[in-house]
């Protein structure tokens, strides 16, 4: 259980970083309107910035969702159970989600091979492209490494008690 612990804390790293992408997104987003309203200057190229920052903070707060159990769930016959069965349930959980973050990750990485093979930028600030991508492929392979170590702890835990 210390390599979770430790996880959790480099996840809630991750985490912050997506809570100021998202605080950047809103203070773009404020910016501009403010600007557009007040003195009709818009901000050149926010719907580029605000995308990039949205991406980042969906896809870096997704690892810490899964190490803290933090995903809506419904669980009424599930806290009734024993501990044990609790543990393996969890555990097949985050095994389906292992799965579909494992085929985000690989998809996403597909793409941005393209994506940066291609040399496409974004359509008014000429961002690269790869800059999008970064941050779901970062998030994907955190959150199946999180939750790679996280299920063998409930494996454990779900066989020994």
């Amino acid at each position: 259980m210390h390599s979770v612990r430790i996880l959790t804390r480099v996840y809630r790293i991750v985490a912050y970083l997506a809570v100021a992408s998202l605080l950047c997104a809103m203070m773009v987003t404020v910016a501009d309107v403010s600007l557009r309203r007040s003195v009709n200057l818009p901000i050149q190229g926010t719907i580029d910035l605000v995308q990039l920052f949205v991406v980042a903070a969906a896809y870096l707060s997704i690892p810490y969702a899964f190490m803290v159990d933090g995903h809506v769930s419904v669980d009424l016959l599930a806290n009734k159970m024993p501990a044990r069965v609790q543990s393996f349930l969890r555990f097949f959980g985050l095994v389906l989600g292992i799965g579909v973050m494992t085929l985000i990750g690989y998809y996403a990485w597909q793409q941005a091979l393209i994506k940066m093979e291609a040399g496409d930028v974004s359509q008014n600030l000429s961002i690269p492209v790869i800059y999008y991508w970064a941050p779901l492929i970062v998030g994907s392979a955190l959150a199946v490494l999180g939750s790679v170590v996280l299920a063998a702890a409930l494996f454990v835990h779900a066989l020994v008690g």
